[in-house]
């Protein structure tokens, strides 16, 4: 990954109800075929929920941790309170090339 091994997003709900928390379900869906841990299993998304205050920032991030997580291609972080979406964040990783 070319030298950023962390994406991280900050957002802010902004509502009259200053400092009312919030309930949210955070997604990343990952690009196919997903995030393969070597035993074999396989993640399409990742589903958090959190609780945020109207607001006030938060930070949803993820960091690769292990080498299986690096996968390239399309990334996609969502944001759901209920059932609408909040936010909706693409960015495309990309692996170093090869040098021979």
């Amino acid at each position: 990954l070319h030298r950023v091994d962390r994406r991280q997003r900050q957002m802010c709900i902004r509502d009259s109800k200053k400092g009312r928390p919030l309930d949210i379900v955070a997604v990343i869906t990952f690009p196919e075929p997903g995030l393969v841990q070597p035993n074999g299993r396989t993640y399409k998304e990742s589903r958090q929920k959190e609780k945020i205050k109207i607001g006030e920032p938060a930070f949803y991030g993820y960091g690769f941790d292990e080498e299986w997580e690096k996968v390239p291609g399309e990334w996609v972080f969502e944001i759901f309170h209920k059932k609408a979406r909040l936010v909706k964040q693409r960015f495309h990783v990309s692996l170093p090339e090869e040098s021979d």
